[in-house]
């Protein structure tokens, strides 16, 4: 049987582990080095950036950049929908400019966010991990746990596969129906069975037990125990305009999702349904922030 949606799982995964945007490479930076401000981070990628720079490329022109790029193997780039396709290469410049988008900020406030000062486009563009962390010195600490659990997965498998090639071995020599030991081993397997049947009989009857102590009975009572209602838009008894068009963005696009559109996406999709000539509350602003509210943020490990 082949796994179709198991190996574009598997695709999209690897890629997650090779690559990493801009602003969650910021993010990370931010994180490891316990910074409160991300001009901070700025100003020291960019001074790391300009002091390992053993051929004194200058950095701030665009053909230097280029330069320093090909000479180590650090490159820009943007991911396609297609997972069969390769990722594609940028000029660096794009790296070196959301930088000096953040260092020149530094009205920023403590609570502002990386989408405020950056805006959607970054997060369009890719670093390779290995690249860019091996050239900074720094360690990829998600990278390394993928790595580790990976490990561990594998030598479950091989410690298996060595307990398996053993039994076939013990069965095929010896007869289980004289051997004691046979006999033994054959009494523990179907005991072993037997208790896992009984709990798994267990476990499903506490759930349906569960669904049927929960379950409303008219379709009445689901609404009114619904904190949410997708059909009138409101929370909690509360609606709004906006709301109503931050749970029609959220139906629209995340209620049989696999990959999460980007903020460009949502924003665009927003602007076509709500032009502002009709709905001047709807600023590009709002468009914005509403895209950040639904996109998932980075797990925090």
């Amino acid at each position: 049987m082949i796994d179709i949606k198991g190996d574009l799982l598997a695709l999209k995964q690897q890629r997650e582990r090779d690559y990493i945007s801009i602003p969650d490479f910021i993010e990370d930076i931010k994180k490891k080095g316990s910074a409160n401000f991300y001009y901070e981070v700025a100003n020291w990628l960019l001074a790391k950036l300009y002091n390992n720079n053993p051929d004194n490329f200058d950095l701030r022109t665009s053909q230097d950049c280029y330069n320093w790029a090909c000479e180590n193997e650090i490159a820009v780039y943007t991911l396609p929908d297609s997972l069969y396709k390769e990722p594609e290469k940028c000029l660096i410049n794009i790296f070196f400019n959301a930088l000096s988008k953040l260092e020149y900020n530094q009205n920023e406030l403590i609570f502002s966010t990386l989408y405020e000062l950056l805006g959607s486009d970054y997060y369009d563009y890719y670093l390779k991990r290995d690249q860019i962390y091996s050239y900074l010195n720094i360690a990829d600490e998600d990278k390394d746990n993928d790595s580790v659990e990976k490990n561990q997965i594998q030598e479950k498998i091989m410690t298996l596969s060595w307990a398996l090639t053993k039994t076939d071995e013990f069965v095929k020599n010896t007869d289980i129906n004289k051997s004691p030991v046979g006999t033994a081993e054959r009494f523990v397997f179907e005991q072993t069975i037997k208790n896992k049947n009984e709990r798994i009989a267990e476990l499903e009857k506490q759930l349906a037990d569960l669904q049927n102590s929960t379950a409303p009975t008219t379709e009445t009572e689901t609404i009114n125990q619904s904190v949410v209602n997708n059909n009138e838009f409101f929370i909690y008894g509360h609606s709004s305009e906006l709301l109503e068009i931050l749970m029609k963005a959220c139906k629209e696009f995340w209620q049989n999702y696999q990959t999460p559109p980007k903020n460009s996406v949502i924003e665009s999709w927003i602007e076509a349904n709500y032009p502002i000539k009709e709905y001047p509350y709807v600023s590009k602003s709002v468009r914005q922030y509403i895209a950040t509210i639904l996109r998932p943020q980075p797990k925090i490990r």
